[in-house]
């Protein structure tokens, strides 16, 4: 599919999102939800502002996963991190991916990051996603129950899937992970195109995402980080249902906050309407608070969640644009000198440098070929 052909069906799907959140509006607001409704009026200042801050500690949280994650490889501030991370949540409610499209920019123009490595670390990230919303998910539906058993099961299933992810990065990253993948492409016979891609700057910025996932204090910071927004939004859900009146139990709390953040992240066309729909979905699936009009309330439950974070993404990303400044949206690199950073000695090894690279060249051309 060509790209003007993938815009316009973006814009198609996000025209049928908002769409689909008009027709939930419509249901919120009928006769069958009048009691919930007026139950919101009387949840009053506080459950607004829990709703608020929870977002805020989302919204750090998620910050704070992306700024581990590339540390081993590269040194940026926490704060432009979280900011750039806060922009890019507010652009994620629009379609085109316009979300990571800014994490691009901004980190190319402000940090001087390729956009190749930036690709690296969206996906070294992507495995942090995995791992926790993975871990959690599974935690609730083998025992359908939270308490300390659940957090023992999901402390578990975390701490295994973050070794292995850690040992494949470590088998091939660095210099010896680079005579492992020639290994690899001699074996398969594809050494002569191996040879040449290994050798372009290209490929040494995509495999700093080795580096990334070989570090086990970055990704287990990454992954708790993770947990900790779950646990979030799982409370957001829990406050928003209390004050619609719509009965959840905390293992449905966080089915419906791992259904919304799933949708959001994964949906081509934004988040509108998209992840509503899928908190609705949820809720019909794992038979939460009862039938009928009660699944109807868990649209307004979805919405309540959705403008409380709305309101916090406008914030921020108001925050984020004036810490950041204009210059980190102008997309200029900085300078190779001031770009490059130097990796923590206490992480484990990333990508070799060129001259490193050039000596595993060397090394591999005096290999045998194994054909």
């Amino acid at each position: 599919m060509s790209p003007r052909n993938r815009r316009i069906l973006q814009l198609v799907g996000y025209l049928g999102a908002l769409g689909l959140m008009a027709w939930a509006g419509k249901i919120v607001l009928s006769d069958d939800n009048r009691e919930a409704l007026d139950r919101l009026g009387e949840a009053g200042a506080p459950s607004i502002a829990g709703l608020v801050a929870l977002a805020v500690g989302s919204l750090i949280a998620n910050g704070l996963a992306f700024w581990l994650v590339i540390r081993p490889v590269r040194k940026i501030d926490a704060l432009g991190v979280i900011s750039v991370n806060a922009v890019a949540t507010l652009l994620a409610y629009l379609p085109f991916k316009l979300s990571i499209v800014a994490r691009a920019t901004v980190h190319k123009a402000r940090d001087g990051l390729p956009v190749v490595m930036t690709g690296a670390w969206m996906a070294a990230t992507s495995a942090t996603v995995l791992i926790g919303l993975g871990a959690a998910g599974v935690s609730a539906w083998l025992l359908g129950s939270i308490g300390w058993v659940f957090g023992l099961l999901t402390a578990v299933i975390a701490v295994t899937c973050i070794a292995a992810t850690v040992w494949g990065g470590r088998f091939i990253s660095g210099r010896e992970g680079l005579h492992r993948l020639r290994a690899l492409a001699r074996a398969i016979r594809l050494s002569a195109i191996t040879e040449k891609v290994m050798r372009t700057g290209a490929f040494r910025h995509a495999h700093d995402g080795a580096g990334m996932l070989a570090s086990p204090i970055a990704m287990g910071g990454a992954v708790v980080a993770r947990l900790a927004d779950i646990a979030l939004t799982s409370a957001r859900f829990a406050i928003a249902a209390a004050a619609v009146g719509v009965s959840l139990d905390p293992a449905g709390a966080v089915a419906l906050a791992i259904a919304y953040f799933v949708t959001g992240a994964t949906s081509p066309v934004g988040m509108v309407g998209t992840r509503e729909a899928a908190a609705v979905a949820t809720a019909s699936v794992f038979g939460l608070g009862g039938t009928g009009t009660e699944h109807e309330a868990f649209l307004l439950v979805a919405l309540v969640v959705t403008a409380a974070e709305l309101v916090t993404a406008l914030g921020g990303a108001a925050l984020g644009f004036v810490l950041l400044g204009p210059s980190a949206f102008r997309g200029k690199g900085l300078p190779p000198s001031e770009a490059a950073g130097e990796p923590d000695p206490n992480e484990a090894p990333s990508t070799p440098t060129p001259t490193i690279a050039a000596d595993a060249d060397r090394a591999g051309a005096n290999e045998p070929d194994g054909r």
